[in-house]
């Protein structure tokens, strides 16, 4: 039996959301289109989708506050992550916060959406 530390740790609770969320989108794809029939009152992959996003919406917003402070233009090739090539390619494009919610560990989600 595992310690609750372990059971506990962001990776290991970061992995099992992701898996979770596949599991729960390939049932999705199993089932087709009528998917929505089999969860009538309550979206599976949603609380999975939501833990993810707890860590990956910091580095999203650090690496928008990155682009904003300096032009990601000036970054070096080999320097640029995938996140900074496809900021830069986004730059000037309309994004605006629709809104903030909270995921199944309480914490605060932003969600950004493109408007053209």
């Amino acid at each position: 039996m595992n310690p609750e530390i372990f059971e506990t740790h962001a990776s290991n609770t970061f992995v099992e959301a992701f898996a979770k969320g596949q599991h729960a989108l390939a049932m999705r794809g199993k089932v087709g289109q009528m998917w929505r029939m089999f969860e009538p009152w309550k979206d599976e992959a949603k609380a999975y989708r939501l833990t993810l996003n707890t860590y990956i919406q910091p580095l999203i917003e650090e690496a928008i506050r990155r682009r904003d402070a300096k032009d990601i233009a000036d970054v070096e090739k080999e320097d640029e992550t995938l996140l900074d090539h496809l900021l830069r390619d986004s730059k000037g494009m309309p994004w605006h916060k629709v809104h903030t919610e909270r995921n199944t560990n309480g914490a605060q989600i932003r969600k950004y959406y493109r408007t053209n």
